[in-house]
């Protein structure tokens, strides 16, 4: 694996910069969905600034125009805090046009977050970081969560 690793890093452009998170980062994962927070599924989305999380932390479960529950398993708006437990490599995205790129040198589809993320985890990152996507902060992807210990459950009131 880190053999097709460096291959794939020695093709990359150089347009194409990497951005190294470093082990013990607090990120943050907001969310309404039940589920434990060793089994985030994947690709997931997280942030170190907490009200990015915040703002996310109704995203799935609720449907935002009649506040009602989709999900027999909401749990209420709360926030997931991880550290990583390990340096990530993560592909530094400056803008749509990244994606747009990658697209068009590596022949991926960029339609959809989805899409994207498989592509970018497919190049061998971790996932990808855009610093200012959000005012509030850091919007970063994870191809694989086992890259996170948990912290705690910040309990959101609704």
């Amino acid at each position: 694996m880190r053999e097709w690793i460096n291959i794939v890093e020695a093709r990359l452009p150089r347009k194409f910069r990497i951005y190294r998170m470093p082990r013990g980062t607090t990120v943050y994962h907001g969310t309404s969905s039940a589920f434990a927070p060793h089994h985030l599924d994947t690709p997931c989305w997280v942030s170190t600034a907490f009200d990015v999380a915040e703002h996310f932390s109704d995203w799935h479960g609720n449907d935002p125009d009649t506040d009602e529950d989709e999900s027999e398993e909401n749990q209420g708006k709360r926030i997931i805090e991880f550290k990583t437990n390990r340096m990530l490599r993560l592909l530094y995205v400056e803008g749509k046009h990244t994606f747009d790129d990658i697209g068009d040198t590596y022949g991926f589809s960029m339609d959809d977050p989805e899409e994207m993320a498989e592509a970018v985890c497919r190049l061998g990152y971790d996932g990808w970081y855009i610093e200012s996507n959000y005012l509030e902060g850091d919007d970063t992807m994870l191809s694989d969560s086992s890259v996170l210990s948990f912290v705690k459950i910040h309990s959101l009131k609704e």
